[in-house]
Order: C-alpha cells, then structure tokens, then sequence
C-alpha cells in the first residue's frame, strides 16, 4: 500500500510542479455568493463580489443593472449619511417657496427649492468686512469661474467697483486706502498711484 500511494504522489507532486513552472492559471471559478439584500433598482438579489477596496455587493443582473453598494467588515450594506438642506433667509423670487443652499462647480450658490419646477438660483456671495473705495459699501466676492473669485461692491449695479485682487482689511499705512493681496508678488500693494505702496501681509490668502 505504501508503495502504491507514494508513487501516486510522485506523479501528483510531478504535475503540479508543471503546472506552477508553467504559471498557468486555473480555470476553476468559485461560486457567487448570494446575499439577503434586494437590488435597490430591480429588486433582484444581490452577490457579493471583491474589487480594489474590498468586498461589496452587486446586483446578479449585471450588466443590465448596474447597482452597487459598498457594505461593512461584516459584509452588511452602509447607508449613505444624509445631506442637511440648510434654508436660506429669504423666499424664492420666482415662485415665493423655499430656498436652499447648494454645492456647484462655482462654489455655493442658492436654488429653489421647487426645482425643477422653478428654476431660480442665486449665487451667495462672500463677504470681505472691507469697505469699498469707491462708495464705502461692503466689496463682496464671487466665483467668474471656477476656483477663482472676483470682487465687486454689495451695491451693484448703482457702483460699478471691481477687483480681482483681494481686498485687505488692513489699510495703507502711507495713504490710508485699500491694500490689496497681489498673488503674483505674495504682497500687500496700494493701487493709489500717487502712493504704490507694497508691503508684507499678515492675512492668510483665501482659497481661490
């Protein structure tokens, strides 16, 4: 018997030598492991499968349906934290509803609360605490595009103040009007031409 089964395992031991020198890859596939979550869209049972960041949950019907949801250690589904809808203090200028504050490619900005019914937006604007020099109303900032900020005065359209630069709180020590942080030289600079004061700044630069 000892015979027997020691060439047997000769021979076995021989084949699975091959097929590691070989780097062939079994073709053996593991069942699916079915789950007792319904797919949240056509509510077909759910597998659990392995991706790059571990294990989560897929519908069986891929790939005509595409749901996924990533789940726990313990393999049970994580609900998505809800977003709070923070209201804003004013009623919509279209419809007179509600109002809500919103996340987009140019930063915050309000919209009715009846979209798509209503279609109202406003942009919230940014304020400085810095007067404006051309009427003393507070300069106020707001995304032109995306990731940069402008600054105009709060009494738009009766003043037409405009700035790139960022005002500073802190005035000229040499004229008394307004600095403004010049990206390019990472420095305070009056744009007074009598004046062309450039300094250093304490402030810290906002996100642009």
């Amino acid at each position: 018997i000892h015979s027997v089964v020691g060439a047997f395992y000769e021979d076995f031991s021989d084949e699975l030598d091959k097929i590691s020198s070989s780097g062939e890859k079994s073709n053996i596939k593991l069942p699916a492991e079915e789950s007792d979550y319904a797919c949240p869209k056509c509510s077909k049972k759910m597998i659990y499968k392995s991706g790059r960041f571990g294990k989560f949950l897929a519908c069986r019907d891929y790939p005509a349906c595409r749901s996924t949801i990533a789940v726990d250690k313990d393999g049970v589904p994580i609900q998505p934290k809800e977003k709070k809808v923070e209201l804003a203090d004013f009623k919509c200028e279209l419809c007179g509803g509600d109002v809500v504050l919103r996340n987009g490619k140019y930063g915050e900005f309000y919209a009715c609360a009846n979209y798509p019914t209503c279609r109202f937006t406003k942009q919230k604007l940014i304020r400085t605490g810095v007067d404006c020099p051309v009427c003393g109303s507070e300069i106020v900032a707001r995304y032109a595009r995306p990731k940069t900020l402008v600054y105009s005065c709060s009494a738009y359209p009766t003043c037409n103040f405009t700035s790139w630069d960022r005002p500073l709180k802190a005035k000229c020590p040499d004229c008394g009007g307004v600095l403004y942080y010049k990206k390019a030289k990472s420095a305070a600079v009056c744009k007074n031409t009598a004046c062309g004061y450039v300094g250093e700044t304490d402030e810290v630069e906002s996100d642009e």
